[in-house]
């Protein structure tokens, strides 16, 4: 049974996106994997000083072997973009953004818009939109020689729900909103700035902390919207 008309998140919200939207699994079948594919990605880390603290290639494993047992094609290979998406089935994007332009977050669609899309495989949109910096190395996307490098798009698209208005109205125009649910964006937290010490004077990673956390703050969205 479908019950929305288009889904969008962002790292982990992104691959609950692709599961629901994109495999179109219920539910209740995508919690066991998903629970299982975290079990298997973060079970082991990588050595201290490497690009991120997990092994990517665990994850492209996990989300591969999803693909290949719920997609239409069981081919872990297959496509973002989604044949029958002009269709009325439920539509699906996640968000990650290019390394040379964090300012504008790329998004990776199962449906046809007037804004261009990459060209990409499912488990290549997983990739990028999971990619957080701290956790993945970064994916590179694209024919050979025009690669583009992703990472996820928390820092500034943590609650793509602006993003998701916005293809709603592209897509269905001549129909009006009724509901938006979101979901998994945490409890509100104050933000604030501490009296620095002289360490923090030199050093100022507390500043930096509160600019993460102002950069990937999903409350202020809500509170927008």
């Amino acid at each position: 049974m479908q019950y929305f008309d288009i889904i969008g998140g962002t790292s982990t919200g992104g691959l609950i996106a692709i599961m629901l939207g994109r495999l179109r699994m219920s539910t209740a079948n995508a919690i066991a994997p998903y629970n299982l594919m975290s079990g298997h990605v973060f079970s082991e880390r990588k050595f201290f000083m490497q690009d991120g603290s997990f092994k990517a290639t665990k994850l492209e494993e996990a989300v591969k072997k999803t693909i290949k047992q719920y997609g239409d094609l069981k081919d872990e290979q297959e496509d973002m973009l989604d044949k029958q998406a002009n269709t009325d089935v439920c539509k699906a994007f996640v968000c990650a953004v290019a390394v040379n332009n964090i300012n504008h977050p790329t998004l990776f669609r199962t449906y046809e818009a007037p804004r261009t899309s990459p060209t990409c495989k499912i488990w290549q949109a997983a990739r990028a939109t999971t990619a957080a910096s701290t956790f993945f190395k970064q994916i590179s996307i694209g024919e050979p020689g025009a690669e583009v490098r992703y990472i996820d798009a928390a820092l500034g698209c943590n609650k793509p729900t602006r993003l998701l208005v916005e293809e709603a109205q592209l897509l269905f125009r001549a129909h009006a909103i009724d509901c938006i649910l979101s979901i998994g964006t945490g409890q509100p937290q104050f933000v604030s700035i501490p009296t620095p010490t002289l360490f923090q004077r030199i050093f100022p990673t507390r500043i930096i902390d509160v600019l993460k956390k102002l950069a990937t703050d999903a409350n202020r969205v809500a509170d927008e919207m």
